[in-house]
């Protein structure tokens, strides 16, 4: 299984064209395997009506593999909106943080420069160079830099400050985790492998329904196959899904570079 993950994961960040080259040649693949299995059956029964299932069959298959490739669609929008509210959640501490260590407020310089420098190395390390995949080491030292001035200064401010602070670089480092988390751990290739042989099911159901009409079964093999073609190159396309999230740099946060 970790093999095929792994597989999975090198596909999904590919081009979107290579997926399409990569989906397309799966997709013709089934589709030739299916009308193989429709020419064979067709040729080897003498009475190949009396063979055909009713169509109700067909449509409880493609039904069911509909089903499941729409929970496994929600999934993978649910990583996206996963991956936004976490990049969100973490936005609006830093902010909130880097306003409180400012002269106006709390006044503490070297941590509001630590923490800079701490979303630079988050900017560049981990975003710009793998989008979340690998934790940044010089982010982690500079995230435990950060707690340790934190708890330094916490012993000299008003409880309620000294939380507040605690409170947000704790939210900090969640988010970090998360965001971390969810885009190396993105690719469910249990459901993945679920739906592609749900697909070949229902391209095998199709070509049941029409062992009498091997013309008509080619033509709806054909559109069957073409429609499981675009939903699995629109999912692959999306399955990483910080990929196409460029708006979400962490640079922006503070306005580092």
């Amino acid at each position: 299984m970790l093999l095929i993950q792994g597989l999975l994961e090198a596909l999904f960040h590919q081009h979107v064209l290579v997926q399409l080259a990569i989906f397309l040649a799966v997709g013709l693949s089934l589709y030739a395997l299916a009308c193989g299995f429709l020419v064979a059956c067709n040729r080897r029964q003498i009475k190949p009506a009396e063979w055909i299932p009713v169509a109700p069959f067909a449509t409880s298959i493609t039904t069911v593999f509909g089903l499941f490739l729409a929970f496994h669609a929600a999934n993978i929008w649910g990583n996206i909106a996963r991956a936004e509210r976490a990049h969100t959640a973490a936005e609006m501490a830093i902010r909130r943080l880097d306003e409180a260590l400012g002269p106006s407020q709390l006044n503490l310089p070297q941590f509001r420069q630590e923490l800079h420098r701490y979303v630079g190395y988050v900017a560049k390390d981990e975003w710009r160079k793998g989008r979340n995949r690998a934790v940044s080491p010089r982010a982690t030292a500079s995230f435990t830099e950060m707690n340790a001035m934190a708890l330094a200064a916490a012993g000299q401010l008003p409880s309620p400050a000294a939380g507040q602070l605690i409170g947000l670089l704790n939210e900090i480092g969640h988010s970090r985790a998360d965001k971390t988390w969810l885009s190396a751990n993105h690719t469910e290739a249990s459901s993945w492998l679920i739906v592609f042989a749900l697909g070949v099911l229902a391209h095998i159901a199709i070509a049941a329904v029409h062992f009498d009409r091997p013309k008509a079964g080619f033509v709806a093999l054909a559109i069957f196959a073409s429609t499981t073609i675009v939903a699995y190159t629109a999912l692959g396309m999306i399955d990483d899904p910080y990929r196409y999230l460029d708006s979400l740099d962490p640079s922006h946060k503070v306005g580092t570079d």
